[in-house]
């Protein structure tokens, strides 16, 4: 039952992920658009907590991901939790490469 509470707040998280992404885009192009490249490292702050976002899915992974219950609350859990891992993925390799590659 814990699993899979703590796999609906993980999945009720994922539109931060994307949320933190326009945050970073937005930093980025005004960055570009003001020609002040120094300022493209204020992107870093929502790069921040996407890690931290990511690190809250690892967390479940490492407690509930290796069990494996064939109970349908658990795989829908599990399924949840890997989509997830997936998004905050993408979205702190998209920030890093916002922030790294020159526009």
């Amino acid at each position: 039952m814990q699993a899979y509470v703590e796999a609906e707040h993980i999945d009720s998280c994922n539109l931060a992920a994307l949320l933190l992404v326009a945050v970073s885009a937005f930093v980025v192009i005004l960055a570009g658009a003001l020609e002040a490249p120094s300022f493209r490292l204020l992107a870093v702050i929502p790069a921040a907590a996407s890690v931290r976002g990511f690190f809250i899915v690892v967390r479940w992974s490492r407690l509930f991901g290796v069990y494996r219950f064939e109970d349908a609350d658990f795989v829908t859990a599990r399924r949840k939790v890997t989509r997830s891992l997936w998004l905050w993925r993408a979205a702190i390799l998209t920030q890093v490469l916002g922030v790294l590659v020159p526009l």
